[in-house]
């Protein structure tokens, strides 16, 4: 793939003369001035690189249904609606009374931002502007999808002239008889190119990116729905636009195409490739032959919250949250994700029994974690607890499972202690609040050549920091040793250590494994990096801690997407912590230049 560079610049006419219309309202900005609902707009035309001679000088217009956030002179995010038809190279927006506006501090100027997002922020001083680069975008053909093309416009009155905040690249594919479902772009430097990014903004001068946040993916896909049909021939491709962030990406970027079979083709170019705020490029035509299928998998850790009620154990109404309300929930989240491979805490007998008859496409089975041989939960009774693991039977065959203590000797019942009353003070070595165990489970993946997956869930300590630390050097430990590997993210094997560890990622506690693994939250990113996985049957109304965690080895993994499932399926919450889930395929071959 060769980028072509010949660049043809465009003179943009003056926006000052433009009149503007203002609308009537009586609501106030923070120093008493009237506070305009109304406000004309007019796009930034684009440099733009020929990709044919006769093709005509790019324009950015607005559709039908366009959305904006404004902060009109004051911090707080309003949602206005473009007015006109599709094709309109100015327009105008009015305010959506429909969302709800709360005041803020006051701004000199009004800042606009194209297209409206909820959550934006703007700091006090009007000069920097927190908004998400979307990771995924809609195909319009020839052209970027509605919503790609993030534009900022600062102003002393009502009328907007906007800036683009980024680039553009087009691929140019053809293929005998394909049909393409999805395309990725991916930077071989780890360029962060889309999620949560800090704007730099000043009147009278362009936009610029700021900072990536730390959240930020190093992808942006393309979505094609329905499917598009390519061109059949180099001299009738079909152009596939992507908006990016300007972005130098140092050791080229690699696109990813999928068809609409699922089957995957795979381009990689080692070339540097520095993308242009405002200019456009475009590939050399690009032949695409999907021959591989990368097998996508769904890994998850869900605690399902024992099966025997607490008092807090109810939700906000007051109403019962008991195992045996939120059952027939669970089942339908099951249905409906259907995930390849889930790890399961705090089972206990009802569940036991319950997730061993589940259904027949899965295979079952949990320890209990206070079992000197490593029976069932529900074989052992009582009100003991453990860890279960559901795997499809149609996709892995069960290899071996083994199971081991989180205490300084991983093959002992960590011993009891007790006061001089002989009420309970601890466990083992690390005086753990409770025995804790780790499943070890290996797996053939049948849908890829019997490759191993090795699968580590685990529910670490809740009440000692000093086992949670231990844990997670012994779960790295253990982890080497039963691979067989020096290195688990090089490793040949497909590797997941999954589960509850009772504490967030950045507190220190489980170092060990930010150090040794990869972190499907912040690998993957999306928008659910942030998002709480402790909800307490909604006590913790959103500003829950992140406990459940997957973290993964192995050098085929290719992150897809990781979310956490908030659906309703039927009660408030399915438990007092949602399901984790973490999509992703093995790399396919790559055909390099």
């Amino acid at each position: 793939m060769k980028a072509k560079s010949k660049l043809i610049l465009l003179a943009i006419s003056a926006l000052a003369a433009v009149a503007c219309t203002l609308g009537v309202d009586d609501t106030q900005t923070p120093d008493g001035r009237k506070r305009t609902t109304h406000f004309e707009a007019v796009t930034e035309g684009a440099t733009a690189t020929k990709v044919y001679a006769d093709k005509e000088a790019m324009k950015v217009l607005w559709n039908a249904g366009d959305c904006m956030t404004i902060f009109n002179r004051s911090t707080s995010n309003s949602k206005y609606d473009f007015k006109g038809a599709d094709g309109a190279e100015r327009g105008s927006f009015d305010e959506d009374p429909g969302v709800s506006t709360s005041s803020g501090n006051q701004l000199a100027s009004v800042y606009a931002v194209y297209p409206f997002y909820s959550n934006m922020t703007i700091n006090n001083k009007g000069s920097v502007i927190t908004t998400v680069l979307p990771a995924e975008q809609l195909y319009k053909a020839n052209t970027f999808g509605i919503g790609a093309n993030t534009m900022v416009a600062v102003s002393n009155n009502d009328f907007l002239a906007f800036k683009n905040l980024c680039g553009y690249l087009s691929l140019m594919l053809y293929g005998d008889d394909v049909s393409v479902s999805r395309i990725t772009i991916t930077g071989n430097n780890r360029e962060k190119i889309s999620g949560k990014t800090k704007i730099g903004v000043r009147l009278n001068e362009l936009p610029v990116v700021y900072e990536m946040d730390e959240s930020a993916t190093e992808s942006i896909s393309l979505v094609c729905d329905p499917p598009v049909k390519l061109g059949a021939t180099a001299a009738a491709p079909t152009d596939f636009w992507f908006v990016i962030p300007p972005t130098k990406f140092e050791h080229g970027f690699t696109v990813t195409v999928t068809d609409d079979s699922g089957k995957v083709f795979e381009k990689k170019t080692t070339k540097p490739l520095t993308v242009t705020r405002n200019t456009l490029d475009w590939m050399s035509p690009l032949e695409v032959v999907p021959t591989y299928d990368p097998a996508p998998m769904v890994v998850c850790t869900f605690n399902v919250r024992k099966a025997d009620p607490d008092a807090e154990d109810v939700y906000p109404d007051g109403s019962s949250a008991g195992w045996e309300v939120r059952e027939s929930a669970v089942k339908n989240f099951l249905d409906a994700v259907k995930p390849d491979l889930v790890g399961l805490q705090e089972i206990r007998k009802a569940q036991s029994k319950w997730f061993a008859s589940y259904s027949n496409d899965y295979g079952y089975f949990d320890v209990s974690r206070d079992s000197e041989d490593g029976v069932s939960v529900y074989t052992h009774g009582g009100s003991h607890e453990g860890i279960g693991v559901l795997y499809r039977k149609d996709r892995f065959e069960l290899v071996s499972r083994d199971f081991f203590w989180l205490d300084e000797n991983p093959q002992k019942l960590p011993e009891k202690h007790q006061d001089a009353q002989g009420a309970t003070t601890g466990y083992g070595s690390w005086n753990s609040g409770s025995p804790r165990i780790t499943l070890s489970v290996v797996l053939k993946d049948k849908k890829h050549a019997n490759t191993l997956v090795y699968f580590f869930p685990t529910h670490y300590d809740n009440k000692s920091k000093e086992a949670r630390e231990n844990s997670s050097r012994l779960m790295v430990s253990q982890m080497k040793s039963i691979c067989n590997v020096d290195d688990l993210k090089e490793a040949e094997v497909v590797i997941f250590h999954v589960g509850d560890l009772n504490t967030p990622s950045d507190g220190g506690e489980i170092d060990c494994l930010n150090e040794n693994l990869y972190y499907a939250r912040t690998i993957a990113g999306g928008s659910d990096i942030n998002t709480e996985t402790l909800n307490r049957f909604g006590k913790s109304q959103g500003r829950g801690p992140i406990f459940d965690h997957i973290y993964y080895g192995g050098k085929s993994v290719k992150p897809v997407r990781y979310w956490v499932d908030r659906t309703d399926y039927g009660v408030p919450y399915i438990s007092d912590h949602y399901p984790v889930l973490f999509q992703w395929e093995y790399y396919p071959p790559t055909n390099s230049e």
